[in-house]
């Protein structure tokens, strides 16, 4: 069965991989041997693209954290 991977979405893309479900529900490629979780696979690429947008959206509030940190010390 297909599935669109969004763990590596900020650096590799969104990624189609063909693979089955563990009795946890995490779900496993043939040749890989990491399993991903349930939020880190989705059915449909609407779906992941969402979730990609999300991790996206997360990661610039986080780096925005850190440069307004920055932006405040002084030497």
């Amino acid at each position: 069965m297909k599935k669109f991977i969004t763990k590596y979405a900020l650096t590799q893309g969104i990624e189609e991989k063909e693979g089955g479900y563990s009795s946890s529900g995490y779900f496993y490629v043939k040749g890989e041997h990491a399993g991903y979780s349930p939020s880190e696979y989705f059915d449909t690429l609407k779906d992941a693209k969402e979730d990609a947008e999300n991790r996206r959206l997360k990661k610039i509030k986080s780096l925005q954290k850190q440069l307004d940190k920055l932006n405040k010390m002084r030497f």
